[in-house]
């Protein structure tokens, strides 16, 4: 269970999600709907199991990812709990998003590590240090969710802009790093 091993919170929530006697596996089988809304509704459908099974966690252990499930719990205001499932970065729990460190490298390497499954490039990005992690986790929910709502295709070699007066080089990544594997589609951004 490595999602919950090594997930930001607390020894002692993750302690108990691993000892928890509960686990249930949703998947997402609904391709006819938008990808954004289909995850949206995944979570509703792990959101009602968490509530129902007393749940610590909620995983996605493909994506290496998983989030308390109070967040995920269902409230009074259905609208509100839409719009709160719609914008969790979708590196928390649906791409992934994992840091690296490259031994005999300075800095740390910064990637998702699941977007491929759903269509979308795997985006990597060398950073001086941890403390650029959530900047570098709301490009890559930005530049993911840019490509699920339009018909943009982004290929090595492109500029792009994303923010005010930064812009980005894509490119393709080394295959020589430990995290990339032959067959999935990588870019590495540069600054």
């Amino acid at each position: 269970m490595e999602a919950i091993e090594h997930a930001p919170y607390p020894v002692s929530i993750r302690s108990a999600a691993v000892a928890h006697k509960s686990h249930v596996s949703v998947r997402l089988t609904d391709r006819t709907r938008s990808w954004l809304d289909s995850c949206a509704e995944w979570m509703v459908v792990a959101s009602n199991f968490a509530e129902a099974t007393n749940a610590i966690v909620v995983a996605h252990l493909a994506a290496g990812a998983s989030l308390p499930a109070a967040i995920l719990l269902p409230d009074d205001d259905a609208n509100e709990r839409w719009a709160i499932l719609r914008a969790i970065p979708l590196g928390l729990l649906i791409t992934g998003f994992k840091k690296y460190q490259i031994e005999g490298e300075p800095g740390v390497w910064m990637a998702t590590v699941c977007a491929n499954a759903l269509g979308l490039p795997e985006f990597a990005m060398h950073v001086p240090d941890h403390s650029h992690g959530q900047r570098t986790l709301d490009l890559f929910d930005r530049l993911h969710r840019h490509l699920l709502s339009t018909a943009a295709v982004f290929r090595p070699g492109d500029r792009i802009t994303v923010g005010k007066g930064q812009d980005l080089q894509l490119a393709a990544m080394p295959d020589n790093l430990p995290f990339v594997h032959s067959g999935q589609h990588w870019l590495q951004l540069r600054s």
